[in-house]
């Protein structure tokens, strides 16, 4: 089981102590950006929360024909959010602007410059607002499922 703690102030960076002291794999975020969570993600480590491809892969074209196969073995999701140290982020992402190369995410470029990137077992419950629909698709489980429960696995 995994959480994700929104908030490092001083009740999610005790949670967030807690639960990993616990060995129990967390994602943080806040609103106030990638500054506010270093120090807590510094004291946790680097790693990213993924999911496992339950999807079978296809390479399509331009006009949506299937292109090819590709197997999912060995393949996850990244979760977000992602924490990483200061440090390990800031030279990531000047490394990466000095390459002129974009990135789909934080994890990418710090493995890009070098940096070892551990993913832990994130869950399904562990929802990415993005598309329309995300909203209503996070509150009909809500309904049915209630929130998560400390202990209670997905």
């Amino acid at each position: 089981m995994s959480y994700s703690i929104i908030g490092t102030g001083s009740v999610g960076s005790t949670l967030a102590s807690f639960f990993a002291k616990a060995g129990i794999e967390i994602g943080l975020a806040n609103t106030k950006g990638a500054e506010a969570v270093e120090p807590l993600a510094g004291k946790l480590g680097r790693s990213v929360v993924a999911k496992s491809l339950d999807d079978a892969l296809k390479e399509v074209g331009d006009a949506g024909a299937i292109l090819g196969l590709r197997s999912r073995v060995g393949l996850w999701r990244a979760q977000t959010p992602q924490a990483f140290r200061r440090d390990c982020i800031e030279v990531s992402v000047k490394q990466a602007v000095a390459d002129g190369v974009a990135c789909d995410d934080c994890s990418e470029m710090v493995t890009r410059a070098g940096y070892r990137v551990r993913a832990v077992v994130g869950s399904v419950r562990n929802m990415k607002i993005t598309r329309p629909g995300d909203i209503e698709l996070c509150q009909a489980l809500l309904a049915v499922t209630g929130p998560p429960v400390p202990g209670q696995t997905c």
